[in-house]
């Protein structure tokens, strides 16, 4: 699967990426698409890959790890629908980058 986008999320979510034209990898369980993922390193699939926040926090630290270091597909963890407020967006930029690098950075 050579896919610009692809998005690993559970069913509540998929119809309306559907909907919006997102290439949609559906899983019953957190737990599955954690094993996909697990499984899916280093082969082509997307470009950038969107991941369900709640699957995304349920990967492993070495995983996460392994995941940030390749430059493709690029992840984007994206958060579950939800009616109270979100963090700011720049907090929320700061919060993935020191994921990703190891430590906390200044944004101007």
């Amino acid at each position: 699967m050579d896919v610009p986008v692809l998005a690993l999320c559970l069913p509540g979510i998929a119809t309306g990426l559907r909907l919006a034209g997102v290439e949609v990898l559906e899983f019953d369980r957190v737990e599955s698409g954690v094993h996909w993922l697990g499984g899916a390193i280093g082969t082509r699939m997307s470009q950038v890959l969107l991941v369900q926040e709640q699957i995304y926090a349920a990967l492993t630290p070495d995983l996460r790890a392994r995941l940030v270091r390749r430059p493709l597909p690029m992840i984007v963890p994206f958060p579950d629908p939800s009616w109270e407020a979100l963090p700011e967006p720049a907090a929320y930029i700061v919060e993935l980058l020191r994921q990703a690098i190891g430590y906390r950075v200044r944004l101007r």
